[in-house]
């Protein structure tokens, strides 16, 4: 689906608007959080959105996720819905996504699951080791069994890797997901308590593997009218995971790419 300037728009008002609720709901219960990716770069370059961006992704070190899950488990938000890894039904990602669900958006992605709304990803983040060993076996712990339980979800998809893609399906239908979950969180636990000099989104790409005092401070930044929270480093961080990431892309890359159907003005659950 391609959006017209007028939709992107809209869409990204809304984002804006959801992310203001989770904002709301991290301040009133002393959770720290960050922007992450494309949306740290928006708040940075633009004072908002990447003109041709089409979703938003917040990072929280892993006391204050585990806090966040609490939270919204615990109680009820109107027009809100949370899909969380081991609590919600056929969810099969290894971070948390916050729903709007008064629209409905089917991503262009591999995932067979049905359309929900539009959303911002949630993402743990954590210390990852002090050595290039440690990082590496880490990583890669997490990733199997976060492929594993993945492919549970998703389509083949084609050439040389569907070979590898067989290998995680297969693994899938005798793994079950809760294992799966159980052996992330319980990485994710370990290495909590080692408190190593290196942090990242492990969802992330090895880019993202950056100095944990990086996540230290947290301030708040200019976001189209509002105001979200980012590390104090922003900048350093962006250089070391994007590079020049105040140079603009080239033009035919400026366009966005996570939607497949996208409607504004009917929530998911009423279809």
């Amino acid at each position: 689906m391609i959006l017209d300037e007028n939709t992107l728009g809209q869409l990204q008002t809304r984002l804006t608007e959801l992310l203001q609720k989770v904002h709301n709901i991290c301040v009133e219960h002393g959770i720290r959080y960050t922007m992450m990716g494309g949306t740290l770069i928006g708040a940075i370059r633009h004072q908002g959105f990447i003109p041709w961006d089409d979703d938003v992704d917040i990072g929280m070190p892993y006391e204050d996720y585990k806090k966040f899950i609490s939270v919204v488990t615990s109680s009820k938000f109107e027009g809100l819905a949370f899909g969380i890894p081991g609590k919600t039904e056929d969810y099969f990602q290894t971070f948390v996504k916050v729903f709007d669900t008064t629209t409905t958006l089917k991503e262009n992605n591999r995932m067979k699951s049905k359309p929900k709304g539009i959303f911002l990803d949630v993402f743990p983040l954590t210390f990852v080791g002090d050595t290039r060993w440690d990082i590496f076996c880490n990583v890669r712990k997490f990733r199997f069994w976060r492929d594993v339980l993945t492919r549970k979800d998703y389509r083949l998809c084609k050439g040389w890797f569907v070979l590898v893609e067989w290998i995680y399906v297969l693994l899938g239908r005798f793994l079950s997901a809760d294992l799966s979950l159980r052996r992330i969180c319980a990485l994710y636990e370990e290495l909590a308590t080692k408190k190593t000099s290196m942090m990242a989104d492990l969802d992330g790409n090895n880019k993202g593997i950056v100095p944990a005092e990086l996540f230290d401070d947290f301030c708040l930044y200019k976001f189209g009218g509002y105001q979200f929270y980012g590390i104090k480093r922003a900048e350093e961080y962006l250089q070391r995971v994007f590079g020049n990431f105040m140079t603009l892309p080239p033009k035919e890359k400026r366009k966005p790419h996570h939607i497949d159907y996208l409607d504004l003005t009917k929530g998911y659950i009423e279809r």
